[in-house]
């Protein structure tokens, strides 16, 4: 994936003003990436050297505790910056979280140096990450407050009515998304159903009433 400046900023935001004397060490420096369903680009504990900047596919971002239970922490898309790498990048530090890939991806690799000298001379590329890093913040608030007070009926209401009328996902794949039991998940789809907000085939669930949904997210406040 051989990149021109104009292409390379179609994926990171903030490149339309990069200086001459950067340009070409730019597009020298990043490499691409392939990688399929189920691939770690990135483990807990793993040190942190690039950012992966995504130009197709998607990848989950979730923290796994020692019982091999986990919490999706958000997906990154292409267009977007893994804030968390962002953050071990300008931080040195290590992962606390782990990226899979979720649907197949083509990305672009910059080297750790390169970011950090992008981040330091180019005012739009540090506003781009300072208002990924304040969006991301918000949605991880929501998060904790969801894990912190919200029922399981009400966590689920909130992933379907986001990402219906169809959602395609097990009651596994929904339960590794809120980090619960399968069992769990089951019963509270279970309740969603008998109160004809959803209805549930065989590897996918239809969204019958989001505003519904929204309103038993909307008791959690």
């Amino acid at each position: 994936m051989s990149l021109t400046l104009s292409e390379l900023s179609r994926y990171v935001p903030g490149l339309e003003t990069v200086p001459s004397a950067l340009q070409d060490r730019l597009l020298a420096a990043t490499r691409p990436l392939e990688a399929g369903v189920g691939t770690f680009l990135f483990r807990a504990g793993d040190p942190c050297s690039h950012l992966a900047v995504l130009a197709a596919g998607r990848v989950r971002v979730s923290a796994a505790a020692a019982s091999g239970r986990e919490v999706l922490l958000y997906r990154v898309h292409p267009g977007e910056l893994c804030t968390i790498t962002m953050s071990c990048l300008l931080g040195e530090v290590s992962y606390p979280a782990d990226g899979v890939v979720e649907k197949a991806i083509r990305a672009i690799l910059l080297p750790r140096s390169l970011f950090l000298e992008l981040y330091d001379q180019l005012a739009g590329f540090r506003s781009a990450c300072h208002r990924l890093f304040a969006g991301r913040l918000v949605d991880l608030m929501t998060l904790v407050a969801m894990l912190a007070f919200a029922t399981t009926s009400q966590r689920l209401a909130a992933v379907l009515s986001r990402r219906g009328p169809r959602v395609h996902a097990t009651h596994e794949q929904l339960a590794a998304e809120l980090g619960t039991s399968r069992e769990v998940v089951t019963r509270a789809l279970k309740q969603l159903e008998e109160a004809q907000l959803v209805r549930t085939h065989r590897g996918w669930v239809e969204v019958l009433d989001s505003e519904g949904l929204l309103r038993r997210v909307d008791g959690l406040w």
